[in-house]
C-alpha cells in the first residue's frame, strides 16, 4: 500500500512542477524570437523584417518562420 501512495506522491509532484517548466519555455521562445528578429533585422534591415511581420496565415507562427516563407513561397502550416 505505501508503495502506491509513494507512486501516486511522484505522480502529483511531476503534475504540479508541469506549468513551472511551460511558463519557462513560453519565456525561452519569447526570448529566442527576439533575437532571431533582432539578428534578421541586422541582417537584412529593419524595413524588410517588418514588411513580413505583417504577412497573415492561417496559423499562429514566429516572424522568423514567416520570413523564411516569404522566401520559399512555402507555408510552414499544413491545412
Amino acid at each position: 500500500m505505501n508503495s502506491c501512495l509513494a507512486t501516486q506522491q511522484t505522480i502529483v509532484a511531476e503534475i504540479e512542477a508541469e506549468p513551472a517548466l511551460v511558463a519557462a519555455n513560453r519565456e525561452l521562445i519569447a526570448r529566442f524570437e527576439q533575437k532571431i528578429q533582432a539578428t534578421l533585422a541586422r541582417v537584412w534591415g529593419d524595413a524588410a523584417l517588418a514588411a513580413v511581420q505583417n504577412i497573415a496565415l492561417p496559423c499562429a507562427v514566429p516572424a522568423s518562420t514567416i520570413w523564411l516563407t516569404s522566401l520559399t513561397g512555402h507555408s510552414p502550416c499544413i491545412p
